[in-house]
């Protein structure tokens, strides 16, 4: 899955994405793309800098019963991230992150449960990443 692409010249380029969910691939050319340089990460390691915050779309979605979503923390120092996930209504179903998190790439699984430990309902949810002062959104499909 292609998740960013950054042009830097007509020779240079840079190709980061994931060949499965838990197997990110990051792709470099400095000849225009007749010959690409692989580079594959780990969750928890920084093989390539991060450079500016990161969030994968959930994987898989529609899910039953489990969900994962991959993020990455720039810099060489941690910064604070917060996981949650929201009903249609704007009610907090479950906080998946909430604290400091190192530098690097990370993956955090939602198992379909409520904070107070309940299974959550079939149905369209809402999480929210924030990270650092980097936030973004989207929608999860839970079918049980």
């Amino acid at each position: 899955m292609l998740q960013d692409i950054c042009f830097v010249d007509a020779n240079h380029v840079w190709v980061a994405g994931f060949l499965w969910p838990d197997i990110g691939i990051m792709l470099h050319t400095e000849n225009g793309g007749g010959h690409l340089v692989t580079g594959l990460g780990e969750p928890g390691r920084q093989d390539v800098a991060t450079d500016r915050a990161r969030v994968s779309a959930p994987f898989p979605n529609p899910f039953n019963p489990h969900t994962s979503i991959r993020f990455a923390v720039p810099g060489e120092v941690g910064q604070p991230v917060t996981i949650a996930v929201f009903d249609l209504r704007g009610r907090r179903v479950r906080t998946l992150v909430d604290g400091f998190q190192e530098p690097g790439e990370h993956i955090i699984d939602w198992d379909g449960l409520t904070d107070s430990r309940e299974s959550a309902t079939s149905g369209v949810y809402i999480y929210s990443v924030t990270i650092g002062g980097f936030s973004t959104s989207g929608k999860l499909a839970l079918l049980r």
